[in-house]
């Protein structure tokens, strides 16, 4: 199908996080992620293809958490996190 970015496709997990509705779902697209991703209320950040999507640190992130939940009712599935910081 057709998709607009910045309306229903985005460059990073963050901009879909941040532009869907509470209860809403994140279909996020095959591809490596090096962001930190922050979910502040309930939704599903879903990829549907197996070893598709992969979340890693940025470099200049040292310890922190790859993804912050901060809500309750959130599904986060179908992820590989790549762990290449001490």
């Amino acid at each position: 199908g057709t998709h607009i970015i910045g309306y229903d496709a985005f460059a990073t997990i963050q901009s879909g996080v941040n532009a869907v509705a509470t209860a809403g779902t994140v279909n996020v697209a095959p591809g490596t992620y090096a962001e930190l991703v922050s979910v502040p209320r309930t939704m599903q950040l879903l990829n549907h293809t197996p070893l598709g999507a992969m979340i890693t640190a940025p470099g200049s992130a040292d310890k922190a958490a790859l993804i912050n939940v901060d809500a309750s009712g959130v599904t986060i599935s179908g992820f590989d996190v790549i762990v290449n910081q001490p």
